[in-house]
């Protein structure tokens, strides 16, 4: 039912940026969202700034990092409210001096994709446990050549950072029957998490963990948290997971680690450099990993984003 031009007066101005290629495949679904849970905005789609219209004003902008955002943001007025598709908004850090963002509310979508994270931690657990990754070459090869598999049950998991992602992945890690210790600035109790340490314990709980996740956000105090130090006191036994930020690991160190064969694996879906460029070491390491930066994607993802922006705004 088309509404009355009263009706939409009424409405506030919401706007949406996105990639052109996904616009196009998204629109009907992101029509009926807002209807559904954004039933008081009036949508305005854009892929590209040159859709803007110069000084407009919008109630609502909805955005992930794209490269035209800061573009569109000096071009329209100041708006009420920016909200981030993604999880986090360490990246609005980059446009400081450059966006006046003073006095806009600024939310994100925390927890917007946490359970496809965890579940796609625990594939890289089970991965490395079963040898999924050497089947899957050898298969290539047409070589029959059989490894021998570690049982998880038992084994323990360490989550550093027990957010919303790392809270998840402790539910499916208690699942599995792993032992499960948090890793955090705060120490308080979580569901399925064994034991609690503060992130000054982090050397000592890394030393006596089989798989390490990494879920913290990207911070002055996480950057390069996992550095040559650190690595020391992994186990040789051990995997190292990162779904947080590329920047959370020195990359070099953790290199020299892998070949010289101080860690059993890691898997690794965010780097330092994405794309991650043809002549990283990371492509050359059969201990390693890689997906690209895809932890969080989910069929469900902009389902989930709308529901955690209307209880915002409820």
């Amino acid at each position: 039912m088309l509404r009355s031009k009263r009706e939409s007066r009424l409405r506030k101005k919401a706007l949406f940026l996105q990639k052109k290629h996904l616009l196009a495949t998204q629109n009907e679904e992101l029509v009926s969202l807002f209807r559904e849970y954004l039933p008081g905005y009036e949508p305005f789609f854009v892929s590209s700034t040159d859709e803007v219209r110069s000084k407009q004003f919008y109630h609502l902008v909805i955005t992930s990092f794209l490269d035209f955002f800061p573009a569109v943001m000096k071009k329209i007025r100041k708006p009420e409210h920016l909200h981030i598709t993604g999880s986090g908004t360490d990246k609005l850090r980059e446009y400081e001096g450059e966006l006046d963002l003073d006095g806009v509310r600024i939310t994100n979508s925390a927890g917007v994709n946490a359970v496809t994270i965890s579940e796609h931690v625990i594939a890289g657990i089970l991965t490395f446990a079963k040898n999924f990754h050497h089947y899957r070459d050898q298969q290539s090869r047409k070589s029959w050549k059989r490894h021998w598999h570690t049982e998880v049950s038992g084994q323990r998991a360490a989550i550093i950072g027990v957010g919303n992602v790392g809270r998840e992945v402790a539910r499916r890690c208690s699942a599995l029957d792993l032992q499960v210790t948090g890793c955090d600035v705060t120490v308080k109790t979580h569901p399925f998490v064994d034991a609690m340490r503060s992130i000054s314990e982090l050397p000592e709980v890394v030393s006596t963990s089989d798989y390490v996740v990494f879920c913290v956000p990207l911070s002055p105090a996480t950057r390069g948290l996992v550095n040559r130090k650190l690595l020391k006191h992994f186990k040789k036994s051990a995997v190292l997971i990162n779904v947080s930020r590329g920047e959370v690991v020195d990359e070099h160190a953790l290199i020299h680690h892998l070949r010289e064969n101080r860690l059993k694996g890691a898997v690794l879906d965010v780097f330092e450099e994405e794309p991650l460029p043809e002549t990283h070491p990371f492509w050359e390491l059969e201990n390693v990993i890689i997906t690209p930066h895809v932890a969080g994607t989910t069929q469900h993802y902009m389902q989930n984003m709308f529901r955690i922006l209307r209880d915002m705004l409820d």
